[in-house]
């Protein structure tokens, strides 16, 4: 297998950038392509390129630390016997129906991508579900065409995707591709958006199955994926934690029906004294849990952190003008008290944002520290030494700094075209052309990298100058970014996925060219029909 293959396809996108910039005007300047010549060019420079490298660690390093985090979350799975059971039982309970499994898969990805909104934070639950694929004697591919690819296919016939509005420059308001185009309401273009995910995902699952059935060798699919293996088949889990977190649940309850029941004075009181009895008895009566199965723990685990991840990420406000999850936070840092002494502000901590509001402290915050909680609770739950801890955290980080590395190189390549603007001269030269314009922002998304400098650099400017066609945009950007993330050099989530399993990007082209076509004549077909509807 040839070395770096990914990192030299990137390395050509960013010399495309560069020299496109000696012809293509700069932002603010008069359109031409002859820029060089007319003193209109701005050229990114071999120096630019290495001082924006440097500063993409500053300015997405929650981006890179994400991935970081993720590899070390796994590394620490591996110390856990139950990680390897769980894998090879799952794997096991579907021996008779493993194409059920991966279809299962697939639509379970993309719904979550789709209708959750969620897509890059997803891959926290990749590795695990590619594990179990591969287990079941399935190749890469299939494992990354229903884990990636199914999140991606979401994105493309994404119901309820939000994004922070670029015209917010002090705020941190989201919005969705209807409203941002000018159109009256969030689900306008709603009935093309569900025709695109149902249609793509099941000529996803077509396509999956009939690579299944092929058994193709001609893919070079990397070195062999290996589960981690824990260096101990003995297991003692501990209940104590798992208590302990059930105890607050309780209590978090409780507070959600004061938050909307008109509680007596003593309400509080009780419960606190109620649940700190009941946890203190479950302690004395569970502090020995020997049979306690170590794979349903586990299972809990990943089961709640998918759980809090779509309460999180879901923007019930601005889609649903549902408040209520901000009600409950208020209530519960109030009410979470013994006495004048606040648990949660003093304890945890005052900055935590309430389900629906995750995505205000940024894409990856809140999943990095709800992975680094997770660890805490599964080396107390599984008994690991701090020892084993640190270095399962530090061989995990470490397997997953080439993801890191390939993605600062490629929000390099966003930040040097974003500070140019050529793609702004390229959009205004087209002009009020909403079929052509479909087409350039294709190429605009693959040097803006993610889903909010996309917008700001690319679908921003196309609505400035297509005025009349609103809801064909609105379809067409979300749909074609999806699509370009599905093969594009430059897709976080395609990037991670390739990386972290050792698969050549060229394979992956090779492999998925088809259905990426497929997939654009039927997009281009529904924005026909749209148009002329």
């Amino acid at each position: 297998m040839k070395k770096h293959n990914l990192f030299k396809v990137l390395a050509i996108v960013m010399l495309v950038a560069i020299v496109a910039s000696y012809f293509i005007a700069a932002r603010g300047n008069e359109a031409t392509f002859l820029a060089f010549a007319k003193g209109a060019a701005k050229p990114i420079g071999f120096g630019d390129v290495v001082v924006y490298f440097a500063q993409s660690f500053y300015h997405f390093f929650d981006a890179i630390l994400f991935v970081l985090v993720v590899g070390a979350f796994y590394g620490v799975l591996s110390r856990v016997p139950s990680y390897e059971k769980l894998v090879n039982g799952i794997a096991s309970s579907f021996k008779e129906s493993k194409l059920g499994f991966v279809i299962s898969v697939t639509v379970i990805f993309a719904l979550l991508s789709s209708v959750a909104g969620l897509e890059l934070v997803l891959f926290m639950f990749i590795p695990f579900v590619v594990a179990i694929i591969l287990k079941m004697g399935y190749d890469k591919l299939v494992a990354l065409s229903s884990t990636v690819g199914a999140i991606l296919v979401g994105t493309i016939g994404g119901l309820f995707v939000t994004f922070r509005d670029p015209s917010s420059m002090y705020g941190v308001n989201y919005t969705t591709f209807d409203k941002f185009a000018g159109l009256d309401g969030n689900y306008v273009t709603v009935i093309p958006r569900l025709i695109l995910f149902v249609l793509g995902l099941v000529l996803l699952v077509l396509y999956v199955v009939r690579h299944t059935k092929k058994n193709d060798t001609k893919y070079d699919l990397g070195s062999k994926l290996e589960l981690a293996k824990a260096e101990t088949k003995d297991e003692k889990v501990s209940l104590w934690p798992m208590i302990v977190l059930g105890a607050v649940l309780v209590r978090y309850i409780t507070i959600i029906i004061a938050a909307f029941v008109k509680e007596p004075n003593w309400y509080g009181i009780v419960c606190n004294c109620v649940v700190l009895v009941a946890m203190i008895v479950l302690l004395v009566l569970f502090r020995k849990a020997k049979k306690v199965s170590g794979k349903l723990m586990l299972s809990l685990i990943l089961c709640t952190m998918l759980v809090f991840l779509i309460l999180g990420f879901m923007p019930w406000a601005s889609l649903f003008n549902v408040t209520a999850f901000d009600t409950i936070h208020t209530q519960v840092i109030k009410d979470f008290t013994w006495g004048s002494f606040s648990w949660f502000e003093s304890l945890l901590s005052s900055n935590f944002a309430a389900f629906g509001q995750w995505a205000t402290w940024g894409n990856f915050l809140m999943p990095i520290v709800m992975m680094l909680v997770m660890m805490i609770v599964i080396k107390f739950v599984f008994n690991i030494k701090f020892d084993d801890l640190f270095d399962s955290f530090k061989e995990g980080f470490r397997k997953a700094v080439p993801v890191a590395i390939l993605v600062a190189v490629s929000y390099t390549i966003l930040v040097c075209t974003y500070n140019n603007g050529f793609m702004e001269t390229v959009i205004n030269t087209v002009g009020n052309n909403a079929f052509v314009q479909a087409i350039v922002s294709m190429f605009g998304v693959v040097f803006s990298v993610d889903l909010y400098y996309s917008v700001a650099a690319v679908f921003n400017p196309i609505m400035q100058v297509v005025t009349d066609n609103g809801k064909v945009m609105a379809v067409a950007f979300q749909s074609l970014y999806g699509l370009v993330q599905l093969i594009g050099p430059t897709s976080l989530l395609l990037i991670a996925g390739l990386t972290y399993f050792d698969v050549p990007y060229r394979t992956w082209v090779k492999y998925i060219w088809r259905f990426v076509l497929a997939m654009f004549v039927l997009i281009f077909a529904v924005l026909l029909i749209l148009a002329l509807v």
